[in-house]
């Protein structure tokens, strides 16, 4: 497992997993940065997106897009 927030890079993995807590419907800028951060730097490798966060009335029905800064590369 792997910190965001510690600037850690995903080349020379085989896949990756990440994971972001949501508030206020966005992801913590970290998760965010250590994606763009891979496309800028060309890493290709298959990451899926998690994200987690407070529920509200509309959790069961709610879609919560992907970050705009990643969804392009997504």
């Amino acid at each position: 497992m792997l910190n965001a927030a510690a600037g850690n890079d995903l080349g020379g993995r085989d896949a990756a997993v990440v994971c972001s807590g949501i508030y206020a419907n966005h992801w913590l800028s970290e998760a965010v940065t250590l994606l763009s951060r891979q496309a800028e730097h060309g890493t290709r490798v298959p990451i899926w997106l998690f994200q987690s966060g407070p529920c509200g009335e509309n959790a069961e029905t709610m879609q919560i897009p992907a970050p705009k800064r990643v969804a392009p590369n997504s």
